[in-house]
C-alpha cells in the first residue's frame, strides 16, 4: 500500500513515482543521453551512450561550431495478446538530440563510428588551432 492508501486508487502515489523517474513528462518524447567529451591536442572525441539504436537511426550535423547528434528511438506497441502486456515501460521513445559547441573543428574530416551501443565522433581540429600550454610555478 502506497503513501496516499488506495482512497485515491494510488494516484498521488503513481504521480510522484513518474514525476521521480521522469516518465512523467515522457509525452514530450524529447529526452537525452549521456556523453563524454575529450579534448586532444589535434581533436574533440566525443563518446555517446545510445544503446539500442541502430546507427541508421542517428544523424550527426555540424552548423559553423556547433555538432548536433540526433537519435530517434521508434515507438514500441503495447502487446496485449499471449505474450503478455506493459505493467510499466521505462524505455524511452522518441528523439534523443545533443548539441556540442566546439571551437575551429574541421568539418569535412569529422568521423564517427557505432560501437556496442556507444557513438564515437572524432572532430579534428583545423591546422594552426592547437592550443599550446605553459606551465605556470607557484613562488
Amino acid at each position: 500500500m502506497g503513501l496516499f492508501g488506495t482512497r485515491f486508487g494510488g494516484f498521488p502515489d503513481k504521480l510522484v513515482s513518474e514525476f521521480l523517474d521522469g516518465s512523467l513528462f515522457s509525452s514530450l518524447n524529447i529526452f537525452s543521453f549521456k556523453t563524454d567529451i575529450r579534448e586532444t591536442d589535434d581533436a574533440y572525441i566525443i563518446d555517446a551512450e545510445i544503446p539500442g539504436i541502430g546507427k541508421n537511426k542517428v544523424d550527426i550535423k555540424v552548423e559553423e561550431d556547433t555538432l548536433t547528434i540526433i537519435a530517434n528511438v521508434e515507438e514500441r506497441r503495447e502487446q496485449s495478446d499471449e505474450s503478455g502486456y506493459y505493467i510499466r515501460k521505462e524505455r524511452k521513445m522518441g528523439t534523443m538530440q545533443r548539441s556540442f559547441s566546439l571551437e575551429d573543428i574541421n568539418a569535412d574530416k569529422i568521423k564517427a563510428e557505432m560501437n556496442n551501443g556507444v557513438l564515437t565522433v572524432i572532430c579534428p581540429k583545423k591546422e594552426g588551432m592547437r592550443k599550446s600550454g605553459k606551465r605556470i610555478d607557484i613562488t
